[in-house]
């Protein structure tokens, strides 16, 4: 069993993107694996953002901040074909050994103009605002963790003889605000890390030998006791076919960790048990 670890770094806002504000915290021992869901857009696109990838746009910047190495979290894009009901995908993610699902929102992209007459020339001044809205919600239970409701607005004004109604490069705007909302979010749901659970999954069986697709990049370290259990059984009460919960899997073996290598993988001994499968969710002991 893994014992604490005080000296965890602090963590400050991320220092590729542009500062916005994000509270001083210590890093988990395990970084939790969420699914990212491709942004929703439930609002009207302004005609400055025809042939724009408004929703890929958001999910790049998203992926960017939540995979930072000083974020609590590591994050992959979601399949596109996920159930609308949020509690579904969550628990498709929990199957797919992620501890969560982050689903955004994209709730309104504005873009307004001002205009002013300076002798020769004309002053044109574009707004944009941006709201994008987050549930993050847990695997294990489905239920929602957090929520956060984000807004970023920003003006470009230029001078010229002849005025114009563009927003001058569309997608270069969104691109940083989406950055700024991203880092934004990130800040919202920090409290929110602790409360997921870690998990990996069997991804190689070479004899005693055993590889898992979490290491260096999750936290995990060299000398780690992780238990290999069965999928964890969804309980649904049998006369209302309501949800009740999801019940532990069965202990199937112990590992050890002996080698971190690539980005994120882990090589480990057998230690007791036995039994294990491709696919088999593995968890620190």
């Amino acid at each position: 069993m893994r014992s604490a670890s005080p000296g965890r770094p602090t963590v400050q806002a991320p220092t590729s993107a542009p500062k916005a504000p994000l509270p001083n915290y210590t890093l988990p021992d395990l970084k939790k694996r969420v699914w990212i869901a491709r942004p929703k857009l439930s609002a009207t696109l302004p005609p400055e953002f025809n042939g724009v990838d408004v929703s890929g746009i958001l999910m790049a910047r998203f992926l960017e901040i939540f995979n930072h190495e000083k974020s609590p979290f590591v994050a992959e894009i979601a399949p596109g074909d996920l159930p609308e009901d949020p509690a579904e995908g969550a628990r498709l993610a929990r199957g797919a050994g992620f501890a969560g699902l982050l689903v955004p929102t994209l709730g309104s992209l504005e873009v307004t103009r001002r205009r002013a007459p300076e002798g020769l020339l004309q002053s044109s001044t574009v707004d944009l605002s941006v709201r994008v809205s987050s549930e993050l919600i847990d695997g294990g239970s489905g239920k929602v963790l957090g929520t956060a409701d984000e807004t970023d607005a920003s003006s470009q004004t230029r001078s010229e003889l002849l005025s114009t109604e563009a927003l001058p490069e569309p997608a270069r705007r969104l691109e940083e605000s989406a950055r700024k909302l991203a880092i934004r979010t990130l800040g919202r749901y920090l409290p929110w890390a602790e409360k997921l659970g870690w998990s990996g999954k069997v991804v190689r069986l070479d004899g005693a030998r055993v590889y898992i697709d979490s290491g260096r990049r999750t936290g995990l370290q060299v000398g780690d006791t992780l238990r290999v259990v069965e999928a964890p059984r969804e309980i649904y009460d049998p006369q209302t076919s309501v949800f009740v919960g999801v019940a532990p899997g069965r202990l199937k073996a112990t590992l050890k960790i002996i080698q971190l290598f690539g980005q994120d993988g882990a090589m480990s001994a057998l230690q007791s048990g036995g039994g294990i499968l491709l696919g088999d969710r593995v968890e620190l002991y």
